[in-house]
């Protein structure tokens, strides 16, 4: 049970892919370059944060600080607007830049012991 769990964990995200080319048809290059290349950024935007809330981890556990910086990224995502898909990327960027930082300092840490 618990390894079917994690299975399903890892194999998410490929089950998400297929309603973004529904709902987003410039991800199969479908459309102008512009709705193209949104499309594309959308499609970005979502995999990394979805693939790190599932795993609970990247480059180290995220805490929850990272956790609603991702969340938040995903949710602004969905209302198409280049309002909502900017502060989309700025969520993203922050909670990135955190996770980061924090992973520098413990590396830092531990390679001064």
């Amino acid at each position: 049970m618990k390894v079917g769990l994690h299975a399903v964990r890892i194999g998410l995200i490929k089950y998400i892919i297929p309603y973004m080319f529904v709902f987003r048809p410039g991800i199969m290059l479908d459309g102008s370059m512009t709705e193209i290349f949104i499309n594309l950024t959308e499609l970005c935007l979502v995999i990394l944060p979805i693939s790190v809330l599932v795993q609970r981890y990247w480059l180290q556990k995220i805490n929850w600080i990272e956790g609603l910086f991702f969340i938040a990224s995903i949710i602004l995502i969905f209302p198409l607007s280049l309002q909502t898909l900017f502060m989309a990327v700025v969520c993203q960027a922050v909670a990135i830049g955190l996770h980061i930082l924090r992973y520098q300092k413990r590396h830092k840490l531990e390679v001064q012991t």
